[in-house]
């Protein structure tokens, strides 16, 4: 039979409870890390964390080096902050 379909009210709380842990609210530099963030861009289409202006969301950039979210494809502005890989 097929499957039940996906309850995205449920994967939305889950994301969001995955984002504001500690780790991401305050995340530590790696080890033999200055504590500055990585000015490098990540390769186009790889999936990251993000610190917009205001949030944060997984997003990727596009062949255009446009950042996109990850889930709705919208273009994201401002202010962009690489926080995390994912995965």
């Amino acid at each position: 039979m097929g499957s039940k379909p996906h309850d995205s009210a449920s994967w939305n709380g889950e994301i969001f409870e995955y984002l504001n842990q500690p780790s991401f609210m305050n995340p530590s530099p790696s080890p033999g890390s200055t504590g500055k963030r990585d000015d490098k861009l990540p390769p186009v289409g790889e999936v990251v964390i993000v610190q917009c202006d205001g949030f944060r969301c997984m997003a990727f950039r596009d062949p255009q080096g446009k950042w996109r979210d990850y889930f709705h494809r919208d273009e994201l502005r401002g202010r962009i902050e690489v926080l995390s890989k994912v995965g």
